[in-house]
């Protein structure tokens, strides 16, 4: 079974992976904008990349908890 440890080094990468795609969008946002394209649908892609990104930020709190929790009933 992984530890939160190894939960907490997934939840890092998963969230500096969805924070370079949300610059990507965002990019491609900006690009539909200058040329006078439709970015509707760009738009509402970055807002569910950035939603998606909250969770991940709240599950990383989840785990950084546990991990308090955790270490302090060792040392109990």
């Amino acid at each position: 079974m992984a530890t939160a440890e190894a939960h907490l080094i997934e939840a890092d990468r998963h969230i500096m992976d969805a924070e370079r795609h949300i610059e990507k969008q965002r990019d491609l946002v900006d690009r539909c904008a200058a040329r006078g394209l439709d970015s509707l649908r760009a738009k509402e892609l970055l807002q569910t990349m950035q939603q998606a990104l909250d969770t991940m930020q709240r599950h990383r709190q989840t785990i950084l908890s546990e991990l308090g929790q955790g270490k302090g009933r060792r040392r109990a």
